[in-house]
């Protein structure tokens, strides 16, 4: 058996295709590891979502921009980054979901989504586009 990757880094061009890529990955690095499914689901759950947000709204699907993602363990948490080459965001623009005006709409969700699968998450403008910092205790 080979020596475990304590971190890898990877980028995907901005295709919402590109997000199962990034869940195998994501899978791979964890059941390696012996985690349960359950968290296996909820940080794929979260990454899936930082980086569907980071194709469609950072980088807008477009093919000549970049998302840049890293996974990094120890024994007591899993700390992944997202990255885009988009305009940035405000946090406090986002709509609230549970909002009764905003329940039915079809998206929307990908932030509350995030925050509910996983322990820590931290927005950061960068001078160009915007990275999410997610971090999931074992």
């Amino acid at each position: 058996m080979g020596v475990l990757k304590k971190n890898i880094s990877f980028a995907i061009s901005s295709s919402p295709e590109q997000i199962t890529v990034v869940i195998k990955k994501l899978e791979q690095f964890l059941s390696e590891r012996g985690v349960t499914d359950e968290f296996i689901n909820e940080a794929s759950l979260g990454l899936s979502e930082a980086v569907a947000n980071a194709i469609i709204h950072g980088n807008q699907i477009n093919p000549d921009k970049k998302v840049y993602i890293s996974l990094n363990c120890n024994a007591k948490k899993l700390f992944m980054t997202v990255r885009d080459e988009g305009p940035g965001f405000s946090l406090d623009q986002i709509p609230n979901p549970l909002s009764k005006e905003n329940r039915m709409k079809t998206s929307g969700r990908g932030i509350y989504l995030i925050k509910a699968s996983i322990d820590h998450v931290k927005f950061k403008r960068l001078p160009v586009g915007m990275q999410v910092e997610l971090v999931k205790y074992f």
